[in-house]
């Protein structure tokens, strides 16, 4: 093996070898739960190229040959010698941790654990590791140890800290190209050989960024799956595994179908979010060449019922990615150390799934103000928090996190900060333009109601101030009830209007509600001024129309 294709396996290059020449560390816990990569480095360990990747070397430095590479198998009790490279010894073990301990006590040896999967898998091995991990002779010796694991929570802290952990990275896109290419390549011989025919499939760069976030075994098993079912390799296939890999999180994984072009009203919003967020994920090279970076996170903060939510799938779609939604409820578990472990499940998964967009519904409760949090849970809520700000804060994370709120005073400040979040955007409730939009679309788009020619969105825009998207969907919910009722074969005006009576809207209470709004918005100067008056003048011109709406809609503006 040459050491540019060590480099190209970037976790053997930057978590094996650089640690073990640098006296970092001799023992390796190496967390995946890619059979193919446990197999590449059993193959590269059989062919003898160990050597060669550690380069080690005596006191003289002069190159050192391992004397023995054992592979011990914890599932079935098998240990094997790899040195003879053309046949591998199988080792007649009563205690193999005993034996190994010996071996790499007594000489150069290669100790290779496979698979630390269960709890007691863990514990049986914990005490030799954190021995070796402190032996002066494994380091004098240059023995080296490497455990591959599905999870590095189930050592504890301690030892974690003692030896060398990492988590292996899902794929590169080299990576999935090629086991693509080899697993379309075996598929195709194999058909050819029971039907005669070549198969005219190839792996292609579709493929290969459809398949992003999936570890090699996935991307084998996708394309397996999709053969088997459609005779196909589609995109599809890795979006079905994808789904399934985080529902098997308890999360949401949605491929957002309609982008801005379905929000009724908010120009302005989705002008300003194409252009000040969209435009640079979608030219990340521009954007770092204009020195303003890539966005990596937003706040939408606004009432309820003003389609935060709606934004955020438009967003997704926008940038032709998947969305993630994720909640407080997803994390938090009854046992000891468990929602913690969860959210550390999850946000691995985010990343190997990245890019993406994550949804994080009612946010505040995700990560609270720790300054407002009783201390009742053995401090489990302050460490999910610190969690999710050592996560946002990852340079590195390819995630755009759009968290929704109704109520940004529960929400932890340093979740906000730059570096984490990009800015928070208000959400108000929609103006009259928006309102008869928002009409139009649940008349005519998302329910193609049989409306007669009396129908008009502006009058019931003009009946709807200070009302949100949610209640003026449920109106058109109720007058198509009520035109069902009397089963006359249209929707009438009248329907509409009897269904906008029947809801009971506070105006001042939402009106107090949007100083309010505007006033906890100044109070984290994390928001855009020019953006808070253009929406403010916005919302104001839109009333304009409105009977007696400009001397309303200016009182309250003038207030703010």
């Amino acid at each position: 093996m040459s050491e540019k294709l060590a480099k190209e396996k970037s976790w053997l290059w930057d978590h094996l070898t650089l640690p073990r020449r640098a006296q970092r560390s001799n023992t390796f816990i190496a967390q995946t739960k890619d059979a193919i990569v446990k197999k590449e480095f059993r193959n590269i360990a059989r062919n003898g190229h160990l050597t060669e990747l550690f380069k080690p070397a005596d006191s003289q430095g002069k190159p050192l040959e391992y004397n023995n590479v054992f592979d011990y198998d914890l599932q079935r009790n098998e240990s094997w010698n790899l040195k003879n490279v053309i046949n591998p010894v199988r080792m007649e073990w009563d205690n193999p941790l005993k034996e190994l301990d010996i071996a790499l006590r007594g000489g150069p040896t290669v100790a290779i654990i496979d698979y630390v999967f269960l709890q007691n898998h863990a514990d049986t091995i914990s005490d030799y590791l954190a021995a070796w991990s402190q032996d002066a002779l494994l380091y004098a010796y240059k023995s080296t140890v490497i455990v591959f694991t599905s999870n590095i929570a189930l050592f504890n802290q301690t030892l974690r800290e003692l030896c060398y952990s990492f988590t292996i990275p899902a794929s590169t896109d080299g990576e999935r190209w090629e086991i693509g290419r080899k697993t379309i390549a075996d598929i195709s011989a194999g058909f050819q050989a029971k039907y005669g025919e070549p198969l005219k499939e190839v792996m292609t760069e579709e493929l290969v960024q459809a398949s992003r976030g999936l570890n090699k075994q996935q991307v084998q098993t996708a394309l397996m799956m999709g053969f088997f079912k459609d005779r196909k390799f589609k995109v599809e296939h890795f979006t079905e595994l994808k789904t399934d890999i985080v529902k098997g999180h308890g999360l949401q994984y949605v491929e957002p179908k309609t982008g801005f072009e379905r929000i009724g009203g908010y120009e302005i919003y989705k002008q300003y979010m194409r252009e000040r967020f969209v435009a640079p994920l979608r030219d990340p090279e521009r954007a770092v060449k204009y020195g303003i970076g890539v966005p990596r996170g937003i706040i939408l903060f606004g009432p309820p019922g003003t389609g935060k939510s709606v934004i955020t799938k438009a967003i997704a779609k926008e940038l032709g990615l998947p969305m993630i939604v994720l909640s407080s409820s997803d994390v938090m578990r009854g046992f000891v150390g468990e929602s913690e472990q969860r959210q550390r499940d999850i946000t691995t998964t985010l990343d190997n799934l990245a890019p993406n967009v994550i949804d994080a519904e009612e946010v505040e409760q995700l990560c609270p103000d720790r300054a407002k949090v009783m201390m009742t849970d053995s401090g489990v809520s302050r460490r999910i928090t610190n969690g999710w700000l050592d996560w946002l804060g990852q340079k590195d994370r390819k995630s755009l996190l759009v968290g929704n709120t109704n109520f940004l005073r529960d929400l932890d400040p340093a979740f906000y900060r730059p570096g984490r979040i990009d800015e928070i955007i208000p959400i108000f409730l929609p103006d009259a333009a928006a309102r008869e939009a928002i009409f139009e679309v649940h008349t005519k788009i998302e329910r193609r109601l049989p409306l007669d020619e009396t129908y008009d969105a502006k009058v019931l825009a003009d009946a709807t101030w200070m009302w949100n998207g949610a209640e003026i969907e449920q109106a058109c919910i109720d007058a198509a009830h009520a035109g069902f009722k009397e089963n006359m074969g249209q929707v009438t005006m009248s329907h509409f209007m009897d269904a906008i009576k029947d809801h009971e809207v506070n105006v001042k209470a939402r009106e107090e509600s949007l100083r309010q709004i505007v006033a906890d918005l100044k109070a984290t100067q994390r928001y855009n001024q020019t953006f808070l008056k253009l929406a403010l003048q916005a919302f104001a011109q839109g009333e304009q129309h409105v009977e007696a709406g400009t001397d309303r809609v200016k009182g309250l503006i003038d207030s703010l």
